[in-house]
């Protein structure tokens, strides 16, 4: 279903987000 790719896209997109802001670059 459409509505699950979406969910699942969603999950990852914020996922990606809080380990950036988890994991802040360094240099």
């Amino acid at each position: 279903l459409a509505s699950v790719q979406i969910i699942v896209v969603g999950v990852v997109f914020l996922l990606t987000l809080f380990l950036l802001w988890k994991r802040p670059y360094e240099e």
